[in-house]
């Protein structure tokens, strides 16, 4: 192809896919490894992003490093293209876009080629979800003939929707409800919270609300900004919006099941938020095909109750039918064969008495039935007795029989006909009953629910109450005087809550359905919340069971509260602050004013007196903001050391004023406490009208705190190390000899050594604060020696003991006065031998300083007191030392401390290359 003609390129330009020419790179062995973009079209530029000046003349691997790592082998592929002049086409996906490419790739000249793609990443994920789509509709439409599995459709829908939440809802037109047969997406703890929030979820029945049904049938897809419009009315609103913020529930989605212009359900899907289903087209496929398989499910269950029906019908038909004589055996003349049943025996064994007489197989004691059926047969009426037969299995049965004599023209009786029914399973049920009676009456006087029964007019018929001590407190007097009963519940109760009580038995009666009630009132000092059951007794009477939910309420409102407040502070949280922003962006009260505040040295305090230490000081630094404030401002924490804080109607004079109380305030704080100074970085920014928007607003006022943190931020460290040394001068025998001794004995011995200045300096105030690591340890760990005590510790003692030297880098770290030392602290538990802590230094890696400290640390803390209670003589510790020569303490060292402490003085016979 040549470049240079001008048609060629306006054709390419005027190309709608993307077109790229390239020449190929090969190695030595001619094999190709790069190829150079030589040009591109308009559509390139716009379906890759790439701009022509960033790209022709670039090696593909400039263009796109991580092509080599490709599945795809692009570079070879297209080299043979190149070589071998074929023309290819292929679709593939391309890792580095992250897109699928139909692409067509030819050569017109040897070493060169040039392509044509489109992106068809659209096509190829819808492809992949019809697959998956028919995967699934095949498996909801395989479901066994009159057995269907809710919970596999709604599982399916959830995979294919990417939802966080998925469910199924049939409905009952007769009845006008909506029954929740299955949710995809529930752990156990999101069911325990649903259940403590009293919120049933499957198996609930909600009322179907025409416009919604006409809303998904005119909408397919039907989509909700949120839980409560999903709802239509069926969750509250506060309950909706707790849901959404405990589940992080964003869009709702609503589809029709329907089948031939019927609607019978619907599916739901809970998105989370930010984001929206990408496959709407499948999601309505799917739910035509679960339509089809619920209406066939509905025909199959309709063809089984008609069968089942049927198959009752012919089952019951009245037993054993029989005509006998009236004489002492009850001889049969005919018996249906049905009396196998009843006795175990066949018809044909008592026809005549062939093997048996039926009243044989009568039990004796139930032979009075006699004089019943004489008196009928006298009367000329028809009899209707009970008794038991034995059974061939020695079992007894219970037999209802209707009979009638049939007398001959003279009088006489003929014979008898009659039915015989087993009635052994209502027995058994009577007998059930009359136990279940008994049961149901234990329960009742068992329940812990406050139980009453009311009539029409709200007056109390019964009650049944366990603890005395729930009822209001004009209730509880009455039920302990027993005058309750016959009582109104206006006599009894607030009238607001006897309204609401009243209101509800109406309803259960006029609908004849059960009504659920909240009301409150006090008990005592708390207030008590409770809620009613309401079930109708025919036409005229109520049942209520009562459950205090106080617990429920309670957590309810805890976890409302926590999904809004910070735990360690109690102030508002970042979620809060981030919506009352909104809100106020929105409102008439300006000029508003927005405060940024951070707790400086935070980190310093968490990292050398642990996150307990900092979390006071954190508790600290909020309480002084709070107690500045007004009750209308709105303190949060968005951060770790972060507050925020927006003043509804503050111009920009009372801002300032509030900054100074805030400032002044800190300074009360630190001027009475003698622990932690506190120091705040304060920023503030004011809006004078909606115009611009609050978050701009607050940038500015964080901006500002950053520049007053730069003033203050050394200072503030400086502060807390100063407190830190102050705290340390209060402890003066920290395990590692006496503090004050350790300072004039290295004072003594540094100058014996002829040090030069600087490290003299360095040694005497390495020896005042070596020990400021050990400055928040307990007690019994900073008066404690790992060289002295060593198998004392547990190993997270030891681990305690050894971090100090780290701790006291830190804070040295964070002083101006002390960070020429930093590093000598750091290292002043590492031994000669380096077998120390904490980085096993040996020799002369160890600072000067600290080989000295080592040997006069032990010195003093031997003469002081051992932690056994012993004291060593000067002799002794002397001895000792020398014992750890080449271990613990540097031999020259050591040698001229013994020199140095048995009185040498002379100069000439000082080794002082030890410097």
């Amino acid at each position: 192809m040549s470049r240079s003609e001008e048609k060629y390129r306006k054709l390419l330009e005027a190309m709608p896919d993307a077109f790229a020419y390239h020449q190929v790179l090969y190695d030595a062995d001619e094999n190709p490894v790069d190829y150079i973009f030589l040009e591109i079209n308009d559509a390139f530029e716009k379906l890759t992003g790439l701009k022509r000046e960033k790209v022709i003349g670039k090696k593909v691997t400039e263009v796109h490093p991580d092509i080599g790592e490709s599945e795809f082998d692009w570079i070879g592929v297209y080299g043979k293209v190149a070589n071998d002049g074929e023309t290819i086409r292929f679709e593939q996906y391309f890792e580095p876009d992250d897109r699928w490419y139909d692409v067509s790739a030819f050569s017109d000249e040897q070493g060169y080629f040039a392509v044509s793609f489109r992106e068809i990443t659209l096509q190829k994920n819808e492809n992949l979800a019809l697959a998956r789509l028919v995967g699934v509709s095949q498996e909801v439409l395989n479901f066994p003939a009159g057995d269907i599995s809710y919970q596999v459709i709604s599982d399916r829908l959830l995979e294919l929707s990417g939802a966080k939440f998925a469910g199924i809802n049939v409905y009952d037109h007769e009845k006008g409800t909506s029954v929740t047969m299955a949710i995809s997406g529930l752990s156990d703890n999101i069911r325990k919270v649903v259940a403590l929030l009293g919120f049933e979820l499957v198996g609930k029945a909600w009322d179907i609300i025409p416009e919604r049904v006409n809303a998904i049938k005119e909408g397919r897809l039907l989509q909700f900004g949120n839980i409560y419009d999903s709802a239509s009315g069926a969750l509250s609103k506060k309950m909706a919006v707790i849901l959404e913020r405990i589940f992080g529930i964003g869009k709702v989605y609503v589809i029709e099941i329907g089948y031939e212009g019927e609607t019978i359900g619907d599916l739901i899907i809970f998105m989370p938020r930010y984001k929206t289903i990408s496959n709407p087209q499948v999601i309505e496929l799917y739910a035509a095909q679960v339509g089809f398989a619920l209406m066939r499910y509905q025909v199959e269950e309709e063809l089984r109750i008609s069968w089942d029906q049927y198959q009752s019908l012919t089952d019951n038909l009245p037993g054993t039918s029989y005509r006998c004589l009236y004489d002492e055996q009850w001889t049969m003349i005919y018996m249906s064969s049905d009396i196998d049943n009843i006795t175990g025996y066949p018809s044909s064994d008592f026809i005549n008495n062939k093997v048996r007489s039926y009243a044989s197989v009568i039990c004796k004691d139930d032979n009075d039935n006699d004089e019943i059926i004489k008196e009928a047969i006298n009367a000329g009426e028809n009899w209707d007795i009970e008794y038991r037969v034995i059974h061939s299995d020695g079992s007894i049965r219970w037999v209802h029989e209707k009979g009638r004599a049939v007398t001959d023209v003279r009088g006489n009786v003929a014979y008898i006909d009659g039915l015989l029914l087993d009635i052994s399973d209502r027995k058994k049920i009577e007998e059930a009953l009359k136990e279940s009676e008994l049961r149901h009456r234990a329960l009742v006087e068992a329940i812990p629910d406050l139980l009453f029964r009311y009539n029409e007019a709200g007056e109390y018929l019964d009650v049944v109450v366990k603890d005395a001590g729930q009822l209001h407190q004009k209730a509880r007097e009455l039920y302990r005087q027993d005058e309750l009963i016959g009582k109104s519940l206006f006599e009894v109760l607030p009238e607001t809550t006897a309204r609401t009580i009243v209101n509800g038995i109406k309803e259960a009666i006029s609908t004849g359905e059960m009504q659920f009630i909240e009301y409150s009132f006090p008990v005592g000092e708390r207030n008590y919340y409770y809620e009613a059951r309401l079930a109708p007794i025919g036409h005229t009477e109520v049942v209520s069971i009562v459950r205090n939910i106080t617990e429920r309420i309670n957590y309810q409102t805890e976890l409302e509260r926590i999904s809004l407040h910070d735990g360690l502070t109690g102030l508002f949280n970042r979620h809060y602050f981030d919506i009352e922003l909104g809100r106020l962006g929105l409102s008439r009260d300006y000029p508003i004013t927005i405060i940024s505040a951070d707790l400086d040295g935070l980190k310093l305090v968490n990292d050398t007196l642990g996150h307990s230490e900092g979390d006071s000081y954190l508790q600290n630094g909020a309480s002084i903001l709070k107690n500045t404030l007004r009750i209308s401002d709105i303190l949060a924490r968005v951060g770790g050391d972060e507050f925020a804080i927006i003043l509804p109607r503050t111009d920009r004079e009372t801002a300032v004023e509030l900054v100074k109380r805030m400032q002044a305030g800190i300074a009360r704080f630190n001027q009475d406490n003698t622990g932690l100074p506190i120091s705040i970085s304060i920023g503030y920014a004011v809006s004078e009208s909606s115009d611009r928007p609050l978050e701009e607003v607050y940038k500015e006022a964080d901006n500002n705190m950053y520049k007053d943190k730069l003033k203050r931020g050394q200072q503030a460290r400086a502060d807390i190390v100063g407190a830190l040394v102050a705290t340390l001068s209060k402890r003066n025998d920290l395990g590692e000899g006496n503090r004050k001794e350790v300072e004039k004995l290295a004072k003594e011995f540094g100058r014996y050594l002829q040090l030069d200045e600087t490290k003299l300096e360095n040694l005497i105030l390495l020896s005042k604060v070596y020990d400021i690591g050990k400055v928040n340890m307990p007690d019994r760990l900073v008066h404690s020696s790992l060289y002295l005590e060593e198998g004392k510790f547990t190993d997270a003692e030891k681990e305690t003991i050894r971090r100090h030297p780290e701790i006291g880098f830190r804070i040295a770290s964070s002083s101006p006065e002390l960070v020429g030392v930093a590093e000598l602290i750091m290292y002043h538990h590492e031994r000669f031998d380096g077998s120390g802590y904490p980085l096993g230094l040996k020799g002369e890696e160890i600072p000067l300083e600290c080989r000295i400290l080592a040997i006069v640390t032990a010195y003093s803390s031997m003469i002081s007191s051992q932690t056994d209670g012993k004291k060593l003589k000067p002799n002794e510790a002397l001895t000792a030392i020398k014992n750890n020569t080449g271990s613990h303490f540097d031999p020259k060292l050591v040698d001229a401390f013994l020199k140095h402490k048995q009185g040498d003085t002379r100069q000439g016979d000082r080794d002082l290359s030890v410097q």
